[in-house]
């Protein structure tokens, strides 16, 4: 079953493009592992500074995986360095999904 993986980060004062950047690079690291389907970044509309990315896996599985790649272990770690304690870390079971016709 797909699962839906959503993180978000909120950085301490000063770090938001390096943040930013790095959501980045775990996004192309991603995209280059089994199993992965869909990844999307966004910041919050609050103004509180929250970062956060979507990434769509074919299974629980294939996200675990590509999570504990060293590129992404070591991408996930700076993130955690560089941001407030606590990240919201979430996982969904994806029940489906629509897109809009062409």
């Amino acid at each position: 079953m797909a699962i839906l993986r959503l993180s978000i980060f909120t950085p301490r004062p000063g770090n938001e493009r390096r943040v930013a950047n790095l959501l980045e690079a775990l996004d192309t690291a991603f995209a280059q592992q089994s199993g992965y389907v869909l990844g999307l970044r966004f910041t919050g509309t609050g103004g509180d500074g929250e970062l956060g990315r979507i990434f769509v896996w074919e299974s629980d599985q294939a996200g675990q995986r590509a999570e504990e790649s060293p590129e992404a272990s070591s991408l996930v770690r700076r993130l955690q360095q560089l941001s407030q304690p606590d990240p919201t870390e979430r996982s969904f079971h994806l029940q489906g999904y629509a897109l809009r016709p062409s």
